[in-house]
């Protein structure tokens, strides 16, 4: 009987993320050991190409620690990105970029893409006053806006970096927040993951938004044939539409 590989943790499945995880109360990442077969191990070499990330979500059933999972997928160029989207999430997206949805909290988004902003030399109190600028701008002055937390954060691996912004303000007549996570790669990559909500409802959509970043996992071809559950027979599926 063929025994299949864990899925190893490739992105922050580091003592950083682990720390990360802590801070905002959740349960800290299982400690996965890397594939035990050679031949589909994945190697810094084959996650390391140039290609930009293909957010079009799209499902799939993985076997993790001999469960079937349920996951959805990224891409980038021949490999897949897996994440896990929280219990009551609901997933789309398109290339450009992934965003969740929840029922339970109406008026929250997460967004992960790709930013717009020129990409930084490194991720500093200077370049992230100067982007709280932006951040700002949209806002009307009359409404209560303020910064909620600036701050470096630890979630780092291989030269990742990161930094949290989040404003709140009055809008539709409540008050809300906007938390922003700037993630610059290794590559020189600059992405975002954008959670907004009414302010009461924003650390459970935060915590949500995290649980993304510390379930990421990107596979060879190799890697994810492997993984993949054999009753996962019709293969990759489109996620729904929301709602």
């Amino acid at each position: 009987m063929t025994t299949r590989p864990a899925m190893p943790r490739l992105l922050f499945g580091t003592v950083a993320g682990l720390c990360a995880a802590t801070a905002l109360g959740q349960a800290p990442p299982a400690r996965v050991p890397a594939a035990a077969n050679p031949a589909v191990r994945p190697s810094q070499e084959s996650l390391g190409g140039n290609e930009s990330i293909d957010f079009t979500p799209r499902r799939a059933e993985l076997i993790i620690d001999d469960v079937a999972t349920p996951v959805t997928l990224f891409s980038r160029g021949p490999n897949r990105i897996a994440v896990q989207p929280p219990p009551g999430w609901i997933a789309a997206g398109s290339a450009s970029e992934f965003y969740l949805n929840a029922t339970e909290f109406p008026q929250a988004r997460i967004t992960l893409r790709r930013s717009a902003l020129p990409r930084p030399a490194e991720l500093n109190p200077t370049w992230a006053q100067e982007t709280l600028g932006l951040i700002m701008r949209p806002l009307p002055a009359d409404s209560r806006r303020v910064v909620r937390d600036q701050r470096p954060m630890p979630i780092g691996l291989n030269g990742w970096k990161s930094y949290e912004i989040s404003v709140a303000f009055d809008q539709f007549g409540g008050r809300f927040v906007r938390g922003y996570i700037f993630i610059l790669t290794g590559r020189g990559e600059l992405y975002e993951l954008v959670t907004g909500a009414r302010e009461q409802d924003y650390d459970a959509a935060r915590a949500a938004a995290f649980g993304i970043l510390t379930s990421w996992q990107e596979m060879t071809p190799a890697l994810f044939a492997h993984l993949r559950s054999k009753r996962d027979a019709a293969g990759e599926m489109p996620s729904p539409a929301p709602r």
